[in-house]
């Protein structure tokens, strides 16, 4: 019995918009891999979510925080020099 090293690789295919069981065109034309026809045949509909998900991430992590609460502000009283 011969090995099927594909088996439950699909990809989406960028440049032809065709899904492929197993990887035979060039990686860079390829999205993947998937688990299912169903699922490689939605890729572009899961990077979309996939994207705004991370742009939401970004988002927060580029927001400063706020300064902590505890920690006394520069007062105009200070006399310390």
């Amino acid at each position: 019995m011969e090995r099927d090293d594909n088996a439950g690789e699909w990809f989406y295919n960028v440049r032809t918009g065709l899904v492929e069981h197993g990887r035979h065109s060039d990686w860079r034309d390829l999205l993947g891999p998937y688990a299912s026809f169903e699922e490689a045949h939605r890729a572009l509909e899961i990077a979309k979510e996939r994207n705004a998900a991370w742009d939401g991430d970004d988002a927060e992590w580029n927001t400063p925080a706020p300064p902590p609460r505890d920690e006394p502000s520069d007062s105009a009283g200070d006399t310390a020099s």
